[in-house]
């Protein structure tokens, strides 16, 4: 009992891995962006977010179309700050929860470039600058135009989600309202039809635009500005109440940044009504005229133009903002976590007597009674390793949250605690993996009662909701080996890309064993974790999951898998395997 106990303890820790850490000033100009801005103290920044970049698009190209879409939504908010990484605190949902912006992904991109920055250049470069290099790499990347970015943002700390309504024109915007919110930005009638064209990547939820298909004055008709043939194709796909089909932007091109995306408008054939608004006006409408008779003859100079426009929209600088050590990193926690052991732990305004008091000064030096900012090492020292130092804290009375204290109100459990800090952790890594394969087996889904997650297009606003088949297995039948004659690659697959990524973003290993925890303590191990809802009503958009990362990576190696051995690995055995295969590129710890 007393290692099933520690490992819940332990993964809740684990949990709590993924907060903001807000550092002080850093080296920008007073007011303005520049090229080479980092010349001198980060002279290999743009080879480094090249190198990364380019090792996600190449497996997933659909990625270029979520960061693009990322970097503008970050911009029409608040401006380009970075601030639609940020998560949410005090149940105060950010940027990043907010409605519009629940279809993000790319997230483990920028750790990953941020990651490998933070080792060559310590606390330098800004994540905001960092998602607009990424940006243009990524669409660079996918045949798209590239344009020199000016550098030198620095990150904002507020980030609230409801300011993402009014702010991020809706895909049912017309032409004035559309006109009305570039200009607010600082951007022109033409911005606003150039950057349009960046739906010639990307896929949409049919929910986007079903109304334009079904109901589009309230009185059961179809758009009249959308061409019927259109009309009658798109209704085949999406049906009036469908909340899983995806559809292209640009049929035919969907992972190809080129200027069809202006033909279809001009054809009608624009998916969105913001799309068609687009000959609403006489100045957008020439423009997409000329773009299409003329095979885009100046889109791709116009659009990098455009973007650098983008970038610059509402940017901090100087001692404006700061620059982020990492926008989500392992081992760490929001003083707001436990900042009531500190000033008020029975109501009283005292300090939890069950905390070292040396620690407790130490900690309040760090975290103000009513700072929502600061987050704080959880193993100090030794905050992104997996290892047994955990335990030595705990035995000194140094565990940062009250469930860490707690494990020396039980003989079990305390017992463990002081043998794994007397003996450098002995037998902790063989009785992790122990309890991680038992987690892993709560109520499985097999045989009949299982469904296997299939292939589909990876920039969705819906994850795993496709079902192709079924596995046969009964729950006794859970085995070593069960996909050698299936697939016999899978697990080597799912190695080789934990292998590739996490290196470069080891804050995922946390991220992932999170997820599996998550997904087991809730209907057993089925990967329900990984559904969404568009009434917000899934496990994953639950409060205690809302900063649950790592979709995109399961997304990934998901899509490997396909290819090798279609509609045959189920999702929850790949979050199993790349839970454990995490830890092992960490801690070489085996189960």
């Amino acid at each position: 009992m007393a290692i099933q106990k520690l490992l819940f303890l332990m993964v809740l820790q684990l949990s709590l891995s993924f907060y903001l850490l807000d550092l002080t000033n850093a080296h920008a100009p007073p007011s303005c962006l520049k090229l080479g801005f980092y010349a001198k103290t980060c002279p290999s920044m743009e080879a480094i977010v090249s190198k990364v970049t380019y090792q996600y698009i190449s497996r997933t190209p659909s990625l270029a179309a979520s960061l693009l879409r990322m970097h503008f939504h970050d911009c029409f908010v608040r401006g380009c700050d970075g601030s639609v990484l940020l998560k949410s605190i005090n149940n105060i949902p950010a940027e990043r929860d907010a409605i519009p912006n629940l279809s993000l992904r790319g997230f483990e991109v920028i750790d990953a470039v941020k990651s490998a920055l933070e080792k060559k250049c310590p606390h330098v470069v800004s994540c905001a600058d960092i998602l607009a290099m990424v940006t243009r790499d990524a669409v660079a990347m996918i045949y798209g135009p590239y344009w020199e970015v000016p550098t030198g943002r620095r990150d904002g700390s507020v980030s609230i989600g409801s300011e993402t309504f009014g702010n991020l024109p809706p895909p049912f915007a017309n032409i004035t309202l559309l006109k009305q919110n570039f200009a607010a930005k600082g951007l022109s009638v033409k911005d606003l039809v150039v950057l349009s064209g960046g739906h010639t990547i990307g896929t949409s939820h049919c929910s986007s635009f079903t109304g334009r298909l079904y109901n589009f004055t309230g009185k059961g008709i179809t758009d009249p500005s959308l061409d019927p043939n259109y009309a009658v194709q798109l209704k085949k796909k999406c049906k009036p109440t469908d909340t899983k089909t995806l559809v292209d932007m640009d049929p035919g091109s969907v992972s190809t940044f080129d200027e069809d995306y202006y033909t279809l408008v001009a054809n009608r054939r624009g998916l969105f009504q913001s799309d068609a608004a687009l000959l609403d006006d006489a100045e957008t409408k020439a423009y997409v005229k000329f773009q299409s008779a003329t095979h885009g003859k100046t889109f791709a100079a116009d659009f990098a133009n455009s973007m650098v426009k983008l970038g610059k929209i509402g940017v901090l600088t100087g001692n404006a903002g700061q620059i982020r050590k990492q926008w989500h990193t392992i081992g760490t926690s929001h003083c707001t976590a436990f900042s009531g052991r500190l000033y008020n732990f029975t109501g009283k305004g005292d300090t939890d007597p069950s905390l070292d008091p040396n620690y407790v000064v130490h900690l309040k030096k760090i975290c103000k009674p009513k700072d929502t900012t600061t987050i704080v090492e959880m193993d100090p020292g030794s905050f992104k390793t997996f290892d047994e130092d955990y335990y030595t804290l705990v035995a000194k009375r140094r565990g940062l949250f009250e469930s860490d204290a707690a494990l020396l109100n039980d003989n079990e459990t305390r017992d463990y605690v002081k043998l794994q800090s007397a003996t450098h952790g002995s037998t902790f890594a063989k009785d992790f993996a122990e309890s991680m394969v038992k987690m892993g087996k709560i109520q499985v889904l097999t045989g009949k009662a299982a469904r296997m997650g299939g292939k589909k297009n990876y920039l969705a606003f819906v994850i795993f909701l496709s079902v192709l088949g079924f596995i046969g297995s009964c729950q006794a039948q859970l085995q070593m080996g069960f996909y050698s004659k299936s697939c016999p690659k899978a697990e080597k697959i799912v190695l080789d890309y934990v292998k590739k990524h996490i290196p470069n973003a080891p804050s995922l290993a946390a991220a992932l064993i999170r997820m599996n925890f998550h997904d087991c303590f809730v209907r057993g191990c089925d990967a329900s974790v990984l559904l969404n809802s568009t009434s917000g009503n899934a496990e994953r958009d639950a409060i205690p999951n809302q900063t649950v990362r790592g979709f995109g990576f399961i997304d990934s190696i998901k899509s490997l898998l396909e290819e090798e051995c279609p509609g045959v690995v189920s999702c929850a055995d790949i979050i199993s395997l790349a839970s454990r295969d995490s830890i092992v590129i960490t801690v070489s710890t085996l189960y």
